[in-house]
This record gives structure tokens, C-alpha cells and sequence, in this order.
């Protein structure tokens, strides 16, 4: 799928197996499975935490891979101007619903990273946030890399790009197949991995609803990922240009533990500026 250029466009119909296809068909209930005002809350300290910690940063603010626009909420509500970048139409649906219902404003685009920096303007941003699990999506040879060139090119001068992703040598090396079971009133949510050749992880959720008496399970979904090591990760942002100036396990900026972190989260920032600072 190729990036869209204008802020409301929808794509063409997704392939039946993309990530396109996988979170349109969880978008009706995934603010329910993710808990949209805790992330709203939660992505308010993080951009709280960065600013104290990094500014000053110029206030445009973008979030890749922004499903139903928790963290651009967030940006919005601290003073960017915000916009966020999703590869699902129907998950900006319900990121636009949201903006509005929080009394915010930003824009949506439909579209890849492996496009970027379109559908944005290049060297303008402060602060780009990719966040939850975001990048692992990209599996083609290349395509990391190219999401990571995107990526520096959106940034201004002393802008700085934070990525998030799980901890995958730690994943990959106990071979830990659950991700997360999460339960409200309506339903259950179970996502965990079947581990492929070459690299690859098969993330599934299977999701249960009830009525009070009895469950109904509904059929498995699944999207293939990339596990994504530190080392890939610090190797793609340094041929893009970018140096890393933190390193954390956690959004409350922790230190990262490999054995023990659940998520790996760095900070990035133009390699011409980290030397300047």
C-alpha cells in the first residue's frame, strides 16, 4: 500500500492477511482491548517526560502508526501540532472520533512508513513518536531501513524521534510465546506468538466475548512481524543518520534491562546535532 497524500484519504482495499487488513478488522474494538483513556493519560507523561528531559523540541509533533490516536491525542493536548500516520482507514476512523471527543484537533493520513517522509513535509517535525510495537510490522528486507530513513528525513534540525518496540532478544531467547491476556467487562483479548524461520514471529489475538452466561470465541487473526533486536534497530537508525541519546525499558524512561525489560524504547536524534550537544 503506498502512502496517501491527503489527510482524510482511504486506501484501496487492503490484501486479506496485511497489517492493513489485521487492525481494520480490529478497529471496532480496540480502543476496548487497549483501554484508549489509561494510553491517553499514559502518552501525556511519556510526552511530559521527554520534554523535561530533551527540550527544547519545536512543536509539531508526528505519530507513526497511530492506530486509534491515543499518543497524538497526547501531543495535541501538550501544545504540538499534531498528526498522525496510520496504515488502517478504520482505525483513523476511531482516532478522529477520539480527537473530537477529547476536544482536540489533528490530522490523519492513511498511509506506510516505508514512504515517509510523504505524506509529511520533511525536516519540520520536533518530535516523532513510533510507538507500540510499530516498526516490527515492516518484515521485507529493506524495509526497516527505509521506514528509518523516512523517519530522519521528517525530523527539524534538533528534533528528536523516539521508537518503541518489545523486547524481542529477550522474546526470542526464553522463547516466550504469550504477549498479554487482557479482560473487561464484555470480553477477553489473548495475543501470543507462534516463532517462524528467518526471523519471523506470527502475532495472533484471539478475542472472547460473553453475555454474562457463556463465551464466544471469535476466529483467530493474525499478522506475520519481524522480531526486531536492539542491535537491528540501533544499526537501521545509525545508517539513517540518527545517534541514540536514550535507551529505556519502559515509558517512565527507566534504564533498559535486556533480561528483564518487557519493552525496548530509544531515543533518537540527528547525528549532526547529538555532536553538537
Amino acid at each position: 500500500m503506498t502512502a496517501n497524500t491527503r489527510p482524510d484519504a482511504t486506501p484501496e482495499t487492503p490484501a486479506e492477511g496485511s497489517p492493513a487488513a489485521f487492525y481494520n478488522s480490529l478497529a471496532p474494538s480496540y480502543d476496548g482491548m487497549v483501554d484508549v483513556e489509561r494510553r491517553v493519560a499514559q502518552a501525556g507523561r511519556l510526552v511530559e517526560a521527554l520534554r523535561q528531559r530533551f527540550a527544547p523540541m519545536p512543536p509539531r509533533g508526528i505519530d507513526l502508526g497511530c492506530g486509534t490516536g491515543a499518543y497524538t491525542c497526547a501531543l495535541a493536548a501538550a501544545g504540538y501540532t499534531a498528526a498522525g500516520l496510520d496504515i488502517a482507514a478504520d482505525m483513523l476512523v476511531q482516532a478522529r472520533a477520539n480527537t473530537r471527543r477529547l476536544g482536540l484537533q489533528a490530522t490523519y493520513a492513511c498511509g506506510t512508513l516505508e514512504d515517509l517522509p510523504a505524506p509529511f513535509e520533511p525536516g519540520q517535525a520536533g518530535l516523532v513518536l513510533c510507538l507500540g510495537n510499530t516498526l516490527p510490522h515492516l518484515v521485507e528486507p529493506g524495509a526497516l531501513q527505509r521506514a528509518c530513513r523516512g523517519l530522519a528525513a521528517l525530523l527539524e534540525r534538533r528534533g528528536l524521534a523516539v521508537i518503541q518496540v518489545l523486547n524481542y532478544d529477550r522474546i526470542l531467547e526464553r522463547r516466550e510465546r504469550v504477549v498479554s491476556v487482557d479482560r473487561d467487562e464484555h470480553a477477553a483479548f489473548v495475543r501470543f506468538y507462534d516463532f517462524l524461520p528467518d526471523g519471523l514471529v506470527r502475532f495472533n489475538l484471539l478475542r472472547t466475548t460473553w453475555d454474562g452466561r457463556e463465551g464466544r470465541p471469535e476466529p483467530l487473526r493474525s499478522v506475520t512481524l519481524r522480531a526486531c533486536r536492539r542491535a537491528d534497530l540501533e544499526d537501521a537508525a545509525r545508517q539513517a543518520g540518527l545517534t541514540t541519546v536514550c535507551c529505556a525499558g519502559d515509558l517512565a524512561l527507566n534504564p533498559f534491562d535486556p533480561a528483564a525489560s518487557e519493552t525496548l524504547l530509544m531515543a533518537l536524534r540527528p547525528a549532526v546535532a547529538a555532536a553538537e550537544a
